[in-house]
C-alpha cells in the first residue's frame, strides 16, 4: 500500500503519456548470466553480443 500511494503520481502521468501516445519505450535484454546461458555463450561473449546489438559499440548508438 505504501509502495503504491508513492507511485500514484507517476502512474497518473505514465497512464496520461500512454494514453496520448507521447510515451516512448525502450526495452533491451540486460546481459547477465541466465541469458548468457541460454544461448550457450559465456558471460563476456554475451555481453559483446548485446552490446553489438544494440549498437552500443558505436560512437552515436541512435543515429545507426
Amino acid at each position: 500500500m505504501i509502495f503504491r500511494e508513492a507511485r500514484k503520481e507517476i502512474d497518473k502521468i505514465f497512464l496520461q503519456r500512454a494514453a496520448s501516445k507521447e510515451l516512448q519505450w525502450n526495452l533491451s535484454p540486460y546481459p547477465c548470466n541466465a541469458f548468457a546461458q541460454e544461448t550457450n555463450m559465456g558471460r563476456d561473449e554475451y555481453l559483446e553480443f548485446t552490446y553489438k546489438a544494440l549498437n552500443l559499440h558505436q560512437p552515436d548508438p541512435v543515429k545507426v
